[in-house]
């Protein structure tokens, strides 16, 4: 019996956890205008961004996602290398390195991303004020 409540709790769970996620890549471009110092808002963020909510979502979920899977592969990859050369103990230390590192590179590749959605979006241009938002 407790297996089946655990299992009734799994589709909501999930339900929320896309939603949540539609949610933050939809207004995550919006981190790039702090790099920038404009001050910025999830509530600006889904305002600017209407419209264009769909290519934004996919596009950043591409990233995201090719971003783990690249880093996933590289330390299997790494991971596999070493132990075929018997350094077993070695392997994890050398591995998670590895995925650390193309981390490092997926992170870049994503605030790059976020900040083309953002000069996109708002025709943005050093020393420019942004557009006024018009209608809420």
């Amino acid at each position: 019996r407790s297996g089946a409540r655990r299992y009734a709790l799994a589709g909501p769970l999930a339900f929320g956890f896309i939603i949540s996620l539609l949610l933050a890549l939809r207004v995550s471009w919006g981190l790039a205008a702090t790099a920038v110092d404009v001050p910025f808002s999830p509530r600006f963020s889904w305002t600017y961004s209407r419209g264009n909510a769909w290519p934004i979502i996919g596009a950043l979920f591409v990233v995201y996602f090719g971003g783990a899977f690249v880093t996933a592969v590289a330390a299997l990859f790494v991971h596999g290398l070493m132990r075929g050369f018997g350094a077993s103990e070695a392997a994890a230390v050398v591995s998670w390195t590895v995925a650390i590192l193309v981390s490092y590179a997926a992170v870049a590749i994503t605030a790059t991303a976020q900040a083309v959605i953002f000069r996109r979006l708002l025709a943005w241009r050093e020393g420019a004020s942004l557009p006024a938002l018009s209608g809420s």
